[in-house]
């Protein structure tokens, strides 16, 4: 198998390595590149020469010089690939998917060497057998039978031909009849719609002068309109310019300022009645802070006290008793005790052992006894009562009744003292909130006083602006300025209609106005009435004028070829149909005597084709080769179009290979549709490839399935599939057809090795 295709230079393609595996799939648009990897596949395989055609092609595109074409193969690529051979077997090119059939090919040879016993086709064997066949039994007789019969076919072809043409000559003297009766009909005709044709003009004249008065009159009351329009404007001349805008404008101000002016006086209120309560709650923070002015003292005092009392505390003595060294010392003498007593006649080693532990004893006494110097805890105690006693008779308050100690006590004080600290500290806060109120207010007292300046400035405006346009209020404006620009719009409306319609610069117009009057009072002289027609009936009887005036046309048109095709068919009838018939007769006579003279030969003839039967007998068997390869293209084939398909091959050239179509009609190769010889084909190369077992398995396809439908191509891959799957192939597409490039991955899913060329940088 291949493993890569390194191209180093080749065409587009510069530094290009691609990887392979068992599907490879080529995606790209037109132009990126695909026809340039098929050529590079081909050259890097088989190597072709500079005089082969494949070589030639490849030259002419890709340069000759060998530099130019840098491509490499890796993987197990067999030696002596033969170009011819890899194109024709291993490849699909769209456009060129069929068989290169000529005689003497050299890879044709090579498969016929492989196919019959000693590379002999027997087809050629056939032949071989007619030709000799021929010599023997025909070589006095062939020629002139041959001759005589060509002779017989052109006097055939010829006597038809010119009877043909004399019942043409005959059919064309009725027509000549005929034509003289179409033309006499013709100019009957003519003569009616002459006269139809001039009485509908006269009637089309009378309705387009009721119609020119008609439109005259609506002009006039066009124009009456306009005149209309023209005094208004005249009367509403101040109201030519749009002060909508400056209008809007002063109103705007005036409604702004006086909402301007109720908010600050809102505001005004708002803060005095802010002030006012600042005011209430200040007086009652500054009494209360006031009537606790005695507490504050009290507490300042008894703080004092405190301080005095933790300063300079009383102090007791306190003994204590460590319980080790008492029982240590219990024990030392109890043990001492008993020993001293035990010996106490003797007086020996014993004894003053005893004597040594009461010692012990007394020393371990005297390390358990220990003084220490305290707070008297009660007296502290009774501080904390007292000072608690005296607040309570002076203020008839508990403020201080859960705390136990001096600390305790002294922390409540301070946090007494310090919330008289933040009472003041907010009875000041309250009073520069005060301050910065009544400074809000003095402000906005001023900005209400401009307020009210600039109303009144606004009001003035609006007054001086009514009066220069006569308005009694504001509202008058709008219904003035809409009066004046609809009569503005109507004049113009009604003078560019009229311009318009009739193509009118302004002094135009002017003497428009005046003809128009007198058109009306000429009308009226003549005694023109208004049309009796309406516009879709007037419009109808003009249509019928103008298809009446084009039938009269084509009338005399077809009257004039009537009159000059029967000239010259008589013409042509008097001088070509008595010669034509003398020279049919004598070709009838001429035909008679081939004829005879034909049959003679052909009976000496009869006896040599029975010699040539038994030679063709002969070469039978030995086409059970190609009856084979043909059963398994059938096979192949069946599976592509889903019906049976059965495939003859006589001989390996396209006139000898037939196929039945969809009409079950046995049609050679070279004579299917092109969907059914490229499906033929794929089948065919498949089938040759694998009786032959090459060493190279691989199939190269480049759009292989452009003729194809999508049920066919589905099967096709099917196929291939196969031969992929169990016989070892390799496969190697390039296509821009999405579906194609969904297809495979459909059916080969993870063996398909995509390559988008649309994204490589080349």
């Amino acid at each position: 198998m291949l493993e890569s295709i390194e191209i180093s230079k080749f065409g587009k393609w510069v530094g290009q390595k691609f990887n392979l595996g068992k599907v490879n799939f080529f995606f790209g648009d037109n132009e990126s590149g695909k026809t340039t990897i098929f050529d590079a596949f081909v050259y890097g395989l088989s190597n072709p020469s500079g005089t082969s055609k494949i070589g030639r092609n490849i030259a002419e595109r890709y340069g000759k010089g060998k530099k130019d074409k840098l491509v490499q193969i890796q993987g197990k690529v067999p030696e002596g690939i033969v170009p011819e051979e890899f194109i024709n077997l291993h490849t699909l090119k769209a456009g060129a998917i069929a068989w290169d059939l000529k005689e003497n090919s050299s890879w044709l040879d090579k498969v016929k060497q492989e196919l019959f016993s000693g590379g002999i086709d027997p087809n050629n064997i056939v032949e071989e057998l007619e030709r000799r066949s021929k010599i023997w039994a025909n070589g006095t007789f062939s020629k002139p039978i041959t001759n005589l019969s060509l002779n017989i076919q052109e006097l055939e072809a010829k006597l038809k031909s010119l009877i043909s043409e004399k019942n043409s000559l005959l059919q064309e003297e009725k027509n000549l009849q005929d034509a003289s009766l179409n033309r006499d009909k013709t100019l009957s005709s003519i003569r009616k719609l002459e006269e139809k044709l001039e009485e509908t003009k006269k009637q089309i004249l009378q309705e387009e002068e009721a119609n020119k008065l008609r439109e005259n009159k609506q002009n006039y009351k066009s124009i009456s309109n306009w005149k209309e329009a023209n005094l208004t404007l005249e009367g509403l001349k101040q109201f030519e310019k749009d002060r909508s805008q400056e209008l809007a404008g002063i109103l705007k101000s005036i409604q702004e300022s006086k909402i301007q002016m109720e908010n600050k006086e809102k505001s005004i209120q708002n803060k005095e009645i802010e002030i006012l309560n600042l005011r209430k709650v200040l007086e009652e923070t500054k009494s209360k802070y006031e009537k606790e002015d005695s507490l504050e003292k009290l507490a300042r005092i008894n703080q004092d006290k405190i301080l005095q009392i933790l300063r300079s505390p009383k102090l007791i003595t306190q003994t204590n008793w460590n319980l080790s060294y008492l029982i240590l010392a219990l024990v030392s003498m109890i043990l001492g005790s008993i020993l001293a007593f035990l010996d106490i006649q003797e007086k020996s080693t014993l004894f003053l052992l005893g004597l040594g532990c009461l010692a012990l004893g007394l020393v371990f006494l005297l390390f358990a006894r220990s003084k220490e110097i305290l707070q008297d805890s009660a007296y502290a105690v009774q501080a904390v009562r007292d000072i608690q006693r005296e607040w309570k008779q002076s203020t008839q308050r508990s403020d201080f009744e859960n705390d136990k100690t001096l600390d305790e006590l002294r922390e409540s004080l301070i946090l007494f003292l310090n919330n008289r600290s933040n009472q003041k500290a907010h009875i000041d806060a309250q009073k520069d909130t005060i301050q910065k109120k009544e400074a809000e207010k003095l402000s906005l007292q001023e900005e209400s006083i401009v307020e009210r300046q600039e109303a009144e400035s606004f009001a003035k405006k609006l007054e001086s602006f009514l009066k220069e346009l006569n308005l009694m209020n504001p509202d008058e404006y709008s219904k003035k300025r809409t009066e004046y620009l609809f009569a503005k719009e109507k004049k113009i409306s009604i003078e560019t209609s009229l311009k318009e319609r009739y193509k009118l610069n302004s002094q135009e117009f002017e003497n428009f106005l005046k003809d128009t009057n007198r058109e009306i009072e000429s009308a009226s002289e003549k005694g023109i009435s208004l049309p009796k027609l309406n516009d879709a009936e007037f419009q109808s009887l003009k249509y019928n004028r103008n298809q009446m005036e084009r039938e009269l046309e084509n009338l005399k048109k077809e009257d004039a070829n009537l009159f000059s095709s029967a000239t010259n068919l008589k013409a042509k009838l008097d001088a070509q149909l008595k010669p034509l018939s003398i020279s049919i007769l004598n070709i009838q006579s001429e035909l008679i005597e081939k004829q005879n003279e034909r049959s003679s030969l052909e009976l000496s003839l009869e006896a040599t084709k029975e010699a040539n039967e038994i030679f063709k007998e002969l070469a039978l068997d030995a086409s059970d080769t190609l009856r084979t390869l043909a059963e398994e293209i059938s096979i192949s084939s069946n599976n592509i179009f889903n019906e049976n398909r059965t495939v003859v091959i006589n001989e390996l050239k396209d006139d000898k290979m037939e196929m039945v179509d969809k009409g079950n009609v046995k049609r050679a190769i070279d004579k299917l549709s092109l969907g059914t010889k490229d499906a033929f084909y794929i089948a065919a190369k498949l089938s040759l490839c694998s009786k032959r077992d090459p060493d190279l398995k691989l199939f190269l396809m480049d759009e292989p399935f452009l003729s194809l439908d999508e049920e066919r191509e589905r099967k096709s891959l099917n196929i291939i599939k196969d031969y992929v799957d169990n016989k070892g192939w390799q496969l190697v597409i390039l296509s821009k057809d999405y579906q194609l490039r969904s297809l495979v991955q459909e059916i080969f899913q993870s063996d398909c090795n995509l390559v988008d060329l649309n994204n490589l940088t080349v």
